[in-house]
């Protein structure tokens, strides 16, 4: 049925196993052995009914009239362990689709034809990593010739909705690599960068490379997906209510948090176990507490722990899910454990700019170095410059620099950070204090109004929510900070008794050996 379905055009191996096998891991034999007897079939009355033409290293497509039943023959069902199905079934079954082609090399010479294939490739294998996205194989994609319809045949032959076209060459001992992303539907460029690198050890050239690569890919599909997701009807399919989800959630008011919570909880109807899904979950339910005025944050992070644990009993190799779990500890005060999280989530998605940029928060709440805490931020910034977290990373740089002295560097960062997310009532607090620290007074007034405003019933328990500092002693600076602002007397501050301590000046040192060798080299 899925080559009847998409007939007379080519589907990819990589969509066939997606199709008929649920994903699951099957062998050239397995299809070989499926499309042998699909032919058997097409001639078993002496008559041809259909044609398959096999696509070397891309795929199949079937040719002629059939009669749909014919595919539910039972040796046909024997042969593929599964009962093949016409529609996509489950969280991969919507999922955009990502190609990556074979780079273009203008005036190719040398070894630069193994050059352009070994980019696509660590390309390739970087994407595979990336949370919410589905790449097919280098085998399908890298053998592929686009023919004369662009972009949206490409992509309807490989089964997929996304293109990624390059060129690539050596100039003057440098790489030079354009990309492009496109949409097959529109045959629009969404996104598009260059990259220069000096070669030295090209090894080393192509690994950072890609990393940033994914890193950047990821959220532009992501984002795309939305803008499309809201000019379409609301539809019951688990993509549709996965990433409309994600749209509200990432406005962050109650109202919206509250949509996403009855979106992804009738994704979860489609799809009860879903690492994504529930990830998603939890991220809501933790953005009821950074909103402001919320009635009981205890009961939301509860929600939000059972829901991250859930997505890590679902895939203990989500990226995604461990990222969750780290936020959630963090709230929790176990930040050693939230910081093994995101490494976690680093070693299943190197590209990874959400935990590169949640290392940073935590490693700025427990007063690590200065140094490190700006670069892992800034690191995230570069891998991800339009992602929806930028607010977060230059909040921890704010956090950073605030505890370093440097009053005038953080309220630059603060601010900027505010002016992403003006409705966290917490964003203005670190406003406030670094604003009252520079001795801009209008500024730090002018902040505190801004919080009230957001939070009129607050006593300063949204602040403490919002900056969970690991020291005692930093969270008092704070919240004298505040208070030096004109914030109200009855804020109070953390009790050092009860807030976690870190191990001294090197306690978060110890796991920096743990990043990427790309992030440790460029720091």
């Amino acid at each position: 049925m899925v080559l009847a379905e998409h007939s007379p055009r080519v589907v990819s191996r990589d969509a066939l196993v997606q199709l008929c096998w649920n994903g699951r891991i099957v062998g050239e034999d397995a299809i070989n052995r499926v499309v042998g007897r699909l032919r058997k079939l097409a001639c078993a009355d002496g008559v041809e009914r259909f044609q398959i033409e096999t696509f070397k290293k891309v795929g199949y497509r079937l040719l002629g009239q059939i009669d749909r039943p014919i595919f539910f023959a039972g040796e046909i069902g024997e042969a593929a362990q599964s009962e093949p199905t016409a529609e996509v079934r489950g969280a991969a079954a919507t999922i955009p689709g990502l190609a990556v082609l074979r780079f273009r090399q203008p005036e190719r010479g040398g070894d630069e034809g193994d050059l352009a294939e070994g980019m696509a490739e660590e390309i390739i294998a970087n994407l595979t990593r990336t949370p919410l996205l589905r790449t097919i194989s280098p085998l399908s994609s890298l053998s592929y010739r686009p023919a004369a319809g662009g972009a949206r045949q490409a992509c309807e032959d490989l089964g997929v909705r996304y293109l990624v076209q390059g060129q690539i060459r050596c100039l003057a001992g440098e790489l030079h690599l354009l990309l492009t992303l496109v949409a097959g539907q529109s045959d629009k460029t969404i996104w598009s960068a260059r990259y220069r690198r000096p070669i030295g050890d090209l090894v080393a050239v192509q690994t950072e490379l890609a990393v940033e690569i994914a890193g950047a890919i990821g959220p532009a599909i992501l984002h795309h997906e939305q803008l499309e997701g809201r000019r379409t009807p609301p539809g019951r399919d688990f993509w549709n209510l996965l990433i409309r989800a994600r749209f509200h959630i990432w406005k962050g008011k109650v109202d919206d948090l509250e949509q996403a919570d009855a979106l992804l909880l009738q994704a979860l109807i489609e799809e009860p176990e879903d690492a994504a899904a529930l990830s998603l979950l939890a991220m809501a339910s933790l953005g009821q507490q950074w909103s402001g005025g919320c009635p009981d944050p205890a009961w939301f992070l509860q929600k939000a722990d059972g829901y991250a644990r859930r997505a890590l009993a679902a895939d203990n190799r989500s990226a995604m899910a461990f990222h969750v779990m780290g936020i959630v500890l963090a709230q929790q005060g176990a930040h050693e454990q939230a910081l093994a999280a995101q490494l976690r989530s680093l070693e299943l998605s190197p590209g990874n700019a959400q935990a590169l940029g949640e290392l940073a928060r935590l490693m700025a709440f427990g007063g690590g170095d200065t140094g490190q805490v700006l670069s892992l931020a800034d690191s995230a910034l570069q891998l991800s410059p339009n992602d929806p977290h930028d607010w977060l990373w230059l909040w921890s740089k704010a956090i950073a620099l605030f505890l370093a002295d440097r009053p005038e560097q953080a309220l630059g960062a603060a601010r900027a950070a505010a002016a992403r997310r003006p409705d966290y009532v917490f964003l203005h607090g670190i406003v406030a204090a670094c604003a009252a620290n520079a001795g801009d007074m209008a500024t730090a007034r002018s902040a505190c109004a801004r919080i009230k405003a957001l939070s009129p019933d607050d006593s300063g328990r949204d602040q403490r929510l919002g900056h969970p500092f690991v020291h005692g002693d930093d969270a008092q600076r704070f919240m004298a900070a505040l208070a030096l602002a004109g914030w109200d007397e009855r804020v109070q501050t953390n009790d050092p008794q009860t807030s976690p301590q870190a191990e001294g000046p090197g306690a978060h040192t110890f796991w920096t050996s743990s990043l990427p060798r790309w992030w440790r080299q460029a720091t």
